[in-house]
């Protein structure tokens, strides 16, 4: 018998269904994120991340009307942030 939760999961890129994001672990082994998940794994809010999507700050793409994010480019954006906001060739 299928359990109706279970079918409510969101699907990974591989065809594996994952549980609902909840910090470490299942939503670090995602290869791209939605805004919410995106804003979970920072621990930020969901504006800030659309804010940063909108000027430039965090690298997105658009699937759609969706836009997605990889979890490299949300660390990239928040080491960037952790330092001022500067990269290191504006430092020099």
């Amino acid at each position: 018998m299928i359990d109706s939760k279970d079918s409510q999961k969101p699907q990974t890129s591989e065809g594996e269904q994952s549980s609902e994001p909840s910090g470490g672990g299942a939503i670090a082994q995602q290869s791209w994120f939605n805004v919410k998940w995106a804003s979970q794994y920072a621990n930020v809010s969901i504006d800030t991340i659309y804010t940063a999507c909108e000027n430039g700050t965090l690298r997105s793409t658009k699937v759609g009307r969706v836009l997605r994010l990889r979890p490299e480019w949300i660390d990239s954006f928040l080491e960037r942030q952790a330092r001022g906001g500067a990269d290191e060739k504006d430092r020099r």
